[in-house]
């Protein structure tokens, strides 16, 4: 009660927060999932599995990818994973500590289809030499002010 008196959000000091059809830990060095960032994952999912996309359709026997720029705690990336079993999807962020709260996510949600890096968005494939070629780019990078108590 402490720490809520102390405007810790409530996800924080439970260390969870629900996302999509799953629960995801989060900490302070992740933002908390908004119930408006699953538009994200809807719209990704409506527009692949529209048959008029050629997306919807693989033609080759390679997995398709996905590419999440600031992950954070890997709620986008996941949630898009266990609906996309058929896809490659790699989650990159600059923060060390927000990767191992999504490294824990990948493991608890027991997800195979998910590659997590550590880097600056597109700077984390600059030593690759043969990066792989995303057909969906999802990024939301944070935009709240470090002052509201989300």
């Amino acid at each position: 009660m402490a720490q809520l008196a102390q405007d810790i959000p409530l996800a924080y000091v439970i260390g969870k927060q629900a996302f999509w059809r799953h629960e995801f830990l989060v900490n302070e060095h992740t933002l908390i999932p908004r119930p408006d960032s699953e538009r994200l994952v809807e719209t990704v999912l409506d527009v692949l599995n529209n048959p008029k996309n050629s997306l919807s359709k693989n033609h080759t026997n390679q997995p398709k990818q996905l590419l999440d720029l600031g992950t954070g705690s890997g709620c986008l990336a996941i949630s898009l994973a266990l609906e996309l079993p058929d896809w490659q999807v790699t989650a990159v962020d600059i923060s060390t500590d927000a990767l191992q709260v999504a490294q824990q996510n990948v493991t608890a949600l027991q997800v195979n289809n998910v590659t997590l890096r550590q880097g600056s968005w597109f700077a984390s494939f600059a030593a690759m030499p043969s990066p792989p070629q995303f057909e969906v780019i999802i990024s939301n990078p944070p935009y709240i002010a470090a002052d509201d108590t989300h």
